[in-house]
């Protein structure tokens, strides 16, 4: 992991990653069998064997996420597929997004859990996008682990031009209170058990929650770097303080968290952090409406 920006884990989130394809693949399996039988479809169309296009609208504006995940599920399902938007792109309400041709019965069985995947993904990219906007150029947003759909979610902020952190918790080290609290606030005790692990994953991440932690932890940093002190559910004006009364060590980077809103964000972003997080980013997401509209094909 480069030194420049140890908090972006995006390269895994495309289908090719044997990881990620799992995940998706195990994702849509369960929500459709959560649907279960298809009673509304088996009553109207009988033994019919209809081909039929379906065409997906946006419905409101937004930035489109989801793009890969689709084409490679519906590629499962032998659905064909033509995306019309692509991710990262501007959405308006009324535009033709995607077109799919295929088995009816098989289209109305996806529709909903399609729709749903597009409108979360999609929401999440478009308050990203809206967020980083906000901030001081060089300041990544980053999401936490309050997601939803997990790595799936974190797509919607990687299209949105934010950044992933942890994917999952074999990710990286991250100590937290209870982790503190296990280890009784022996904070030389984890400095040294990082130092002398062969694996830590991308980074490490230690979280301090009063000023005394924050200079305890720069007495006893882990040799092993990058590695990011995070500073837990300070006010902005302290954590500006903090930052300014000691020089940075070398592969060290700053982050906050802790209570950031839309509304305090860029005073957080402000402070000299090289990271501000937050959950609303995906705990607080609008999504962006979709509907599917079908036709049946003649050969």
């Amino acid at each position: 992991m480069s030194l420049t920006n140890p908090f972006d884990r995006q390269e895994r989130l495309t289908p090719r990653d044997v990881w990620y394809a799992n995940i998706l693949s195990d994702f849509w399996e369960t929500q459709l069998k959560w649907d279960g039988f298809d009673l509304t479809t088996a009553t109207l169309l009988g033994e019919a064997n209809i081909t039929a296009k379906a065409k997906i609208f946006a419905k409101s504006k937004g930035i489109l996420a989801g793009q890969e995940e689709i084409e490679f599920l519906l590629g499962e399902e032998d659905l064909e597929v033509a995306f019309l938007k692509h991710d990262g792109e501007e959405l308006l309400a009324g535009e033709k997004v995607l077109e799919i041709w295929g088995d009816a019965r098989l289209l109305l069985k996806i529709e909903r859990t399609l729709l749903n995947f597009l409108s979360r993904l999609s929401g999440i990219a478009t308050l990203s996008r809206n967020v980083v906007k906000m901030l001081p150029p060089g300041v990544h947003l980053c999401a936490t682990r309050k997601t939803l759909w997990g790595p799936l979610d974190k797509k919607g902020i990687a299209i949105g031009h934010a950044f992933t952190h942890r994917l999952n918790l074999a990710d990286a080290i991250l100590i937290k209170e209870n982790h503190l609290s296990l280890m009784n606030g022996n904070m030389k005790a984890i400095a040294d058990k990082i130092s002398n692990e062969k694996e830590i994953g991308a980074f490490w991440d230690i979280e301090v929650e009063s000023r005394q932690e924050f200079y305890n932890l720069l007495n006893h940093l882990p040799k092993q770097r990058p590695g990011i002190i995070m500073f837990d559910n300070f006010s902005a004006k302290d954590v500006k303080s903090l930052m300014s009364s000691v020089e940075k060590p070398e592969g060290i980077f700053y982050e906050v968290g802790g209570g950031i809103t839309p509304r305090n964000i860029v005073e957080y972003a402000k402070t000299g952090a090289d990271a501000v997080n937050s959950g609303f980013l995906t705990n607080a997401v609008s999504p962006v409406d979709f509907s599917m509209q079908l036709n049946i094909t003649k050969d």
